[in-house]
């Protein structure tokens, strides 16, 4: 059986999942409450966030509320921040508003660590603990834990997906999505590490990869300690523990764990060789065979010899 690919690979190879939602979140809540572009939407009533106070997360009655903002109305009309110029209709919200250009961070997971910008951003990063996903689509009925991500769904349903690539023709639900896609066609990597200047397509994976250079593992696993840079690593290692296999080869029966392995196993069946030397044009069922292969053509032997016995550096 081939050597896995290494982890920082494979885990830098995981789309955006938990983190992505997060961001768009916290986009979504800026975007609503910026002077010029305010959003009110009441179409889905099981949104427990949006029957609170928009501007203030804290228990805040609405009478209090209400004297606040007349308060704020009466001494100033908009406020605008200092360092960017935005202007917001409350202060409530310039003050939130900060935490952008301070970086503070003041709502803490309690069960893994991580760190947000907003109260809101925190309460839907706390459902991939608990499972809860109390957005229902009536339709299909999947489930979802962020709101936003709902109603993008939801369109999937209702044919609305106006905004068109150019290029490839595919259509797209959400503007966000088609500049993602573009990425595709362009190659553009806008996001780059100061450390080493490897560049990213998107944010969310250029913050995954600085945890490489922090050697930050915010991820761990409740029964035997092991710490995770990724929410989806610690995903997977936990079905060593619960013995749960979900990828099941059609072909011969054979169950994985771990999707990587699962994709590498099919190609037994299919034949399929994608990693194909460059030399003399041999294909590989994996990137580690590949590897192995090219020393036979550079002349490389990373061994070390230990008691006349040829011993791959690898092990140590």
């Amino acid at each position: 059986m081939s050597d896995p690919e290494p982890p920082q690979i494979k885990e830098e190879q995981e789309e955006l999942s938990t983190s992505q939602e997060g961001e768009q979140l916290e986009l979504k809540q800026e975007i609503d409450s910026f002077i010029y572009t305010p959003t009110y939407e009441g179409s889905i009533d099981s949104n427990p966030e949006a029957k609170s106070d928009p501007h203030d997360n804290d228990n805040v009655n609405n009478s209090n509320w209400s004297e606040t903002h007349c308060d704020n109305q009466t001494v100033r009309s908009e406020f605008k921040c200092d360092t960017c110029g935005r202007v917001f209709k409350y202060i409530s919200l310039l003050q939130r508003h900060m935490s952008i250009h301070t970086g503070e961070r003041p709502f803490s997971c309690k069960t893994c660590g991580k760190d947000f910008r907003l109260k809101g951003s925190l309460k839907v990063h706390m459902r991939i603990h608990t499972g809860e996903k109390p957005y229902i689509c009536k339709t299909c009925g999947k489930g979802f834990s962020d709101v936003s991500m709902f109603r993008k769904h939801a369109k999937i349903h209702l044919g609305e997906m106006p905004y068109v690539c150019t290029t490839c023709e595919k259509r797209f639900s959400n503007i966000s999505f088609l500049k993602s896609h573009m990425r595709d066609h362009t190659g553009e990597k806008p996001y780059t590490c100061d450390t080493c200047g490897r560049a990213f397509r998107f944010v969310s994976l250029l913050q995954r990869h600085v945890s490489i250079h922090t050697g930050e593992r915010p991820y761990n696993c409740t029964i035997c300690g092991k710490k995770f840079r990724l929410d989806g690593a610690l995903k997977v290692h936990m079905r060593i523990h619960t013995g749960e296999k979900p990828y099941l080869c059609k072909t011969c029966g054979k169950r994985f764990s771990d999707v990587s392995f699962y994709k590498k196993h099919t190609r037994i069946h299919t034949g399929e060789k994608p990693y194909v030397c460059k030399t003399c044009e041999k294909g590989f069922f994996s990137m580690s065979a590949l590897k192995i292969h090219i020393r036979s053509h550079t002349g490389e032997k990373p061994f070390l010899q230990l008691c006349n016995i040829h011993v791959p550096y690898t092990v140590f």
